[in-house]
């Protein structure tokens, strides 16, 4: 007895009750489901060696983002176009390193979200917090270090 399977490129023996063996062969190839490509991480510009006037912040991105892309500025200058994603057990996306100066403006935006938020860098020893809520991004400096460091 000779049985075909559609599906199968190869001949398997298939014992049956009475000791007897039949080949199965099949006539098409399996072509495996290709995964989606990965979104590439956009890399950021790390910190140019900052002037006397400038220092090195840090900006925490925090907690409610879910991979949408976010836009970074310093003045008017763009200095990272990230896509973060929140982690439940720390509270923390990523956290971001840029050159400022005190008096800057720092502005949010993330797509989805009318609302951009916009912060003058005065003073901010444990850097910049970024949460991202119903309304749209919020800015804030931080006061005291993170509980995640």
């Amino acid at each position: 007895m000779h049985v075909e399977i559609r599906g199968c490129t190869q001949w398997f023996p298939l014992l049956w009750n009475d000791g007897g063996s039949v080949g199965f062969a099949g006539t098409a190839t399996h072509t495996p489901t290709p995964m989606p490509p990965r979104p590439r991480r956009p890399r950021v510009r790390a910190p140019q060696d900052a002037p006397d006037d400038r220092t090195t912040m840090e900006v925490h991105l925090r907690e409610g983002f879910a991979g949408e892309e976010l836009r970074l500025w310093c003045g008017d200058h763009l200095v990272a176009t990230l896509h973060p994603r929140s982690r439940v057990q720390t509270g923390l996306a990523e956290v971001v390193r840029v050159a400022v100066r005190s008096g800057t403006m720092m502005r949010v935006a993330v797509a989805g979200h009318a609302r951009e938020a916009r912060l003058v860098i005065a003073e901010a020893p444990h850097g910049i917090a970024v949460d991202l809520t119903p309304d749209g991004p919020v800015l804030a400096p931080m006061t005291a270090p993170p509980r995640y460091a």
